[in-house]
């Protein structure tokens, strides 16, 4: 018996898609955070929802199926919501959003939150449809924008109590200064639940980073509220640069908020400057006994204001001495003999004859700086507690 297969030959069906508003709320909403709390956003979807309706429809060429809308035909049907780059599927779970997935209006969801002020958050529907005469699935992707403008007269400001660049004198300065954050939106200050303090410092790399994250930050510590940054300066090298961002949500859930370059913020600059100062000392007269072989020298600094109280913090006094030449043309030779604020001294550089040459030099010391091994790890000592030298 001779055979031969024979097949139907359908031809491909022909699908519409689309997805619009359903009802009178808008797909724009509009924020002033001026407003009374409840009043902040028009409309305010948690009150009012937005329906988005997605519609798929199908002709068929052959006439085997019935031409006209297929919702109530699709699987799989999913919503996602996509915000800040970053993709989310919605549950049946989530109180945001009502989903509706059979009957003839599947595919429908009632937007129950509001968006962010400023960013654009895109709701992306997938569905499938299977062809009862081949089989073959096809599959949709459908897309829907909902905007919130920020209304705001005044936008969200950062203020910061300290000047956009300090001088930190480690010879008069108390080492440690706070800065404290506020965040006002038009005249009034945010409600602490609505806002939430970063705090970042500009690394060698160029670029900031959240302060915390890194093993060395031990200069500053953040208050429990996040609101103020205190910096022991002494520790901070020649300088520091500190920024201080806030995440903003008229929501009450900061903690949400993704950080960006137009997030509110304010940065500021603080620099070790020692200022102009001269050094002398008392105590050692020009004419000494015979034969003396020690002088006690008493180290005085001072500065515009006076006498600095304690200065070897940051200032190392060195005494030379040298032989005084015979001849007025030669150079004395000094050497290094002591150092401090009330130093012992030699005069084995002194001639019987001709006498010496006593001389001071202040060295300004480097900033404090923690130790850290070859591998970049702070080193302690016995108690735990890193070691910090000049």
């Amino acid at each position: 018996m001779k055979t031969k297969r024979l097949d139907f030959n359908y031809r491909p069906l022909r699908f519409s898609k689309s997805v619009s508003l359903v009802g009178s709320v808008p797909a724009t909403q509009t924020y002033d955070a001026e407003q009374a709390e409840g009043d902040r956003y028009s409309p305010d979807y948690t009150i009012t929802p937005a329906t988005i309706q997605p519609s798929l429809g199908v002709i068929d060429p052959d006439e085997i199926l019935v031409n006209g809308k297929i919702n109530a035909l699709l699987t799989n049907i999913t919503w996602s919501e996509i915000e800040d780059g970053t993709e989310k599927v919605i549950d049946v779970s989530n109180k945001q959003y009502d989903l509706v997935l059979t009957g003839d209006n599947a595919g429908r969801i009632l937007v129950k939150r509001n968006a962010t002020p400023g960013s654009l958050l895109t709701l992306k529907f997938s569905a499938d449809f299977l062809d009862p005469r081949t089989s073959q699935v096809s599959h949709f992707e459908l897309t829907y924008p909902i905007k919130c403008k920020n209304a705001t007269l005044s936008q969200p400001v950062v203020l910061l109590d300290a000047s956009d660049v300090s001088f930190y004198n480690p010879l008069r300065d108390p080492a440690s200064q706070t800065i404290n954050a506020k965040l006002l939106l038009g005249s009034q200050p945010c409600p602490e639940a609505n806002r939430q303090f970063v705090w970042e410092v500009l690394r060698d790399s160029g670029a900031f980073s959240q302060w915390g994250k890194n093993e060395l930050d031990l200069e500053a510590k953040v208050s429990d509220d996040g609101a103020s940054f205190t910096v022991d300066r002494s520790l901070m090298g020649d300088r520091i640069v500190i920024r201080c961002r806030a995440k903003y949500s008229p929501s009450g859930n900061p903690a949400s908020v993704t950080l960006r370059d137009t997030s509110p913020g304010k940065i500021i600059s603080i620099v070790r400057r020692i200022p102009k100062f001269d050094a002398d000392w008392t105590d050692v007269p020009l004419n000494l006994p015979g034969g003396q072989q020690q002088v006690y020298p008493s180290t005085v600094i001072t500065d515009a204001i006076g006498i600095l109280p304690d200065p070897t913090t940051d200032l190392l006094p060195l005494y030379y001495m040298a032989t005084n030449p015979t001849k007025a043309s030669d150079e004395p030779s000094y050497s290094l003999v002591g150092h401090g604020m009330k130093p012992t001294l030699s005069t084995a550089k002194m001639s019987k004859t001709n006498g010496g040459i006593m001389a001071l030099d202040v060295k300004i010391l480097d900033p404090l700086a923690v130790l850290v091994d070859g591998d970049g790890a702070v080193i302690t000592d016995g108690d735990g507690n890193a070691i910090i030298f000049h």
